[in-house]
């Protein structure tokens, strides 16, 4: 397998999970797999909670997977609902993320979602939104979310 799921839960409530893959190769089915389960996890804290999904560490993920981790949360929906507050999903292109908002217009996600081109955006988008459910969040350090090779 040359995708791999990081899961970072040291900035609870917030959850950073980062897909990292291989240039050119294909996101595998089993990696969105795990991600999927690796996100409901979290559910069973029963503790309200929200996610920072970072893909830019990874090819495209192709049409049939995106659809794969939609159904998943479709599936569990009744799951999430009380606990996931929020969801912040990294995204290096600006058109990806304009088209990923676009498709929540049409088909609403499970929870409010932002679409960001950093870790930092997106825990500054979330923090509202826990804010607002009572959850005094300090965001995260500086260097949280920060590429492993960055200095």
């Amino acid at each position: 397998m040359t995708t791999r799921i990081d899961v970072d839960s040291d900035h609870w409530p917030v959850n950073i999970v980062t897909v990292h893959g291989t240039p050119g190769t294909p996101v595998e089915h089993a990696a969105m797999e795990r991600m999927v389960e690796v996100l409901h996890s979290f559910t069973r804290r029963e503790q309200p909670y929200a996610n920072i999904i970072d893909l830019t560490r990874c090819p495209d993920i192709p049409a049939s997977e995106r659809q794969f981790v939609a159904d998943a949360f479709k599936a569990r929906h009744d799951d999430y609902v009380p606990y996931l507050i929020a969801v912040a999903v990294v995204i290096s292109s600006p058109v990806m993320r304009g088209v990923l908002t676009a498709i929540g217009w049409i088909q609403p996600y499970p929870c409010p979602i932002e679409f960001v081109p950093s870790v930092s955006q997106g825990a500054s988008k979330l923090a509202p939104w826990l804010a607002r459910r009572g959850i005094a969040w300090a965001g995260l350090p500086a260097r949280a979310g920060a590429p492993a090779n960055a200095g």
